[in-house]
C-alpha cells in the first residue's frame, strides 16, 4: 500500500511543480477523465506505464522517478520546481514515516497477540502499553 501512496504523492508533486495547482486545472486542460486522475493521485489505483509516461511528459518529470522513485523527479533544473518538489518530498516523507510506524506498531501487536501470555499476565491497560511501548523502542 505504501508503494501505491508514494506513488500518488509522486504525480501529485509533479502536478504542482508543473504549474497546475489543483488537479481541475490539469484535467481542464488535457481531458483526462477525472476520477481515474483522482484515483491515481489519490493512490486507490495504481496507473499504467502508458498513463504514467503520458503524466511524465505533460508534467516534465522523469518516468523512473515518476513511476519507481529513483533519480531526479525534474528533467530541467528549475528553482521554482525545485522547492515545490522539496515541500511535497517533505509531505511524503511524513506519510512514509507514518506508515512505517504503524507497520512496526501492528508487528508489535501482532507478536504480542501471539504471546497471549503477556496480555493475560497483565490485565491493566497501562501494562500493555508499557510492554508495547518497551517493544517499540527496541525496534526504532
Amino acid at each position: 500500500m505504501t508503494t501505491i501512496i508514494r506513488l500518488g504523492a509522486r504525480i501529485r508533486a509533479a502536478r504542482k511543480a508543473a504549474g497546475f495547482k489543483t488537479a481541475k486545472t490539469f484535467l481542464k486542460k488535457h481531458k483526462v477523465p477525472a476520477s481515474t486522475y483522482s484515483q491515481h493521485e489519490s493512490g486507490a489505483r495504481t496507473p499504467d506505464d502508458k498513463a504514467l509516461k503520458f503524466y511524465s511528459k505533460v508534467f516534465d518529470v522523469g518516468f523512473d522517478w515518476l513511476k519507481n522513485g529513483k533519480g531526479h523527479p525534474y528533467k530541467k533544473t528549475d528553482p521554482a520546481k525545485k522547492a515545490i518538489f522539496a515541500e511535497e518530498s517533505f509531505e511524503i516523507k511524513q506519510i512514509n514515516n507514518k506508515n512505517l510506524d504503524i507497520k512496526l506498531l501492528t508487528d508489535i501487536i501482532e507478536q504480542l497477540f501471539k504471546e497471549a501470555k503477556i496480555f493475560h499476565a497483565s490485565k491493566s491497560a497501562k501494562g500493555i502499553a508499557n510492554k508495547v511501548a518497551k517493544m517499540y523502542s527496541k525496534n526504532t
